[in-house]
């Protein structure tokens, strides 16, 4: 985008739509997932209990039933055959430029979920994957 565009970077005043799941104050720095802050999440509460609530809708539980971590670790086998290709990236490409590449090729490696659930659960395994890397 040139100076003389008269276009600006980021999304202020793009209007997406209502959404249960998150609600995002830019000018305050809060995020809010379902109702809670995810800051307050992220201190108090395992990646898979979040994941639990972004997904199922329902309070998050402190332990996590077998079937969201199993999920999780789904997800993260099948970003791990991914790895080759971020392998190959420049070493200054940004974390998130990578986890999108990431997350792209998985489209290529993918077998195929059941359902929404099972593929939110896989896709937030993989992404912890793919910025852990």
């Amino acid at each position: 985008m040139g100076e003389g565009s008269g276009r600006r970077g980021g999304l202020e005043g793009v209007i997406l739509g209502p959404s249960g799941i998150s609600l995002p104050e830019g000018r305050e720095g809060r995020l809010w997932f379902r109702g809670y802050d995810a800051a307050e999440l992220a201190l108090r509460l395992p990646y898979a209990s979040i994941a639990y609530l972004l997904i199922w809708g329902d309070p998050p539980p402190r332990d996590p039933p077998a079937e969201i971590e199993e999920g999780l670790r789904a997800g993260r086998e099948l970003a791990r055959r991914v790895l080759p290709v971020l392998d190959r990236l420049p070493s200054e490409t940004s974390p998130l430029d990578a986890a999108r590449t990431g997350l792209s090729a998985l489209g290529e490696v993918q077998s195929g979920f059941p359902g929404q659930r099972e593929q939110g659960l896989a896709l937030a395994g993989a992404v912890a994957e793919l910025l852990a890397a």
